[in-house]
């Protein structure tokens, strides 16, 4: 990815971010009220909002300059969801139809089904491998065996989807602004 600054945003903004996953789903309504549903995609994407307020004048400055060192929607960047960042012991690996190469993954079940999330952008140092190796940058593994398992911490990459930081000014110097970021597929 040519714009991304592998940076994270500072956990004390991330840390009151509100939102998570959303799919996408089409639905088409017969006039005997049945429902067609049609998934148009396999994996979620996250989106959130941050906000700084009055509360805390630094926490405002500290996303003024992050904002304005992504320029906005430009670059792509890290972010921390506290809600979903470790990969249990024992977590798989998933292979890309497409490409053949080897992620590492999260599996979140549920009544007997499993969705797979690839994860790219693992924590470096955080995580442990059965076999092989990974690009922390990529999340690709290479020479890991059959049944090969990992666990750690990993970010995702996002970006702003804002270029417009709209700002209510609270007090001098003090402001309140909500920006969107939404979760970006590598």
């Amino acid at each position: 990815m040519a714009s991304f600054h592998a940076v994270r945003l500072p956990s004390t903004i991330e840390q009151g971010a509100e939102g998570g996953p959303m799919f996408s789903t089409s639905i088409a309504t017969t006039l005997g009220g049945y429902e067609q549903r049609v998934g148009n995609w396999r994996l979620p994407r996250a989106k959130w909002r941050v906000s700084s307020g009055p509360r805390d004048s630094d926490a405002f400055d500290e996303l003024l300059s992050f904002f304005m060192a992504r320029q906005g929607r430009l670059y792509g960047w890290l972010f921390r969801d506290w809600s979903d960042y470790i990969a249990p012991a024992g977590s798989p690996l998933w292979t890309d139809p497409t490409t053949g190469n080897k992620y590492l993954a999260k599996a979140y079940t549920s009544g007997g089904v499993t969705l797979l999330r690839p994860i790219t952008r693992p924590v470096a140092g955080s995580y442990a491998l059965t076999s092989g190796t990974v690009n922390s940058t990529t999340g690709v593994v290479t020479g890991a065996g059959g049944g090969a398992t990992w666990s750690g911490q990993f970010d995702i990459p996002v970006r702003f989807d804002n270029d417009e930081y709209k700002l209510t000014l609270d007090q001098i110097d003090i402001g309140t602004v909500n920006l969107d970021i939404i979760e970006l597929r590598e």
